[in-house]
């Protein structure tokens, strides 16, 4: 893990998770209210959403070969356990991913 190998992985499951989220809008309301300082746990459907949702990420990632680095796996865990909303996930795994790999460069930038 956190290999050459590895450059893009956070992003690329970041990407799937925040892109394949159907979230009611009672999740994010309890986002808003995460972000206001006030928690609400998160049921154990939810939990088992989003388990199911990292694990379809990660297998995805796997398909390319590639797999997440325990730092990335922290976050995921986080995210599940209900810690973090999709949003603070992403923004996490996005700073992750700059200080692992530094910037990312796209042709054409």
């Amino acid at each position: 893990m956190g290999g050459a190998g590895d450059t893009g992985l956070p992003i690329a499951i970041s990407c799937i998770l925040t892109s394949a989220l159907d979230l009611p809008h009672a999740a994010v309301a309890s986002g808003a209210a995460f972000m206001a300082g006030i928690t609400k746990p998160i049921t154990d459907r939810e939990r088992t959403e989003r388990q199911a949702r990292v694990a379809r990420a990660v297998a995805s990632v796997h398909l390319e070969g590639l797999e997440p680095t325990e730092a990335a796996r922290a976050v995921f865990d986080r995210y599940v356990a209900g810690d973090l909303t999709t949003q603070e996930m992403a923004s996490e795994i996005r700073a992750l991913n700059a200080r692992q790999f530094g910037p990312i460069h796209v042709s054409g930038d």
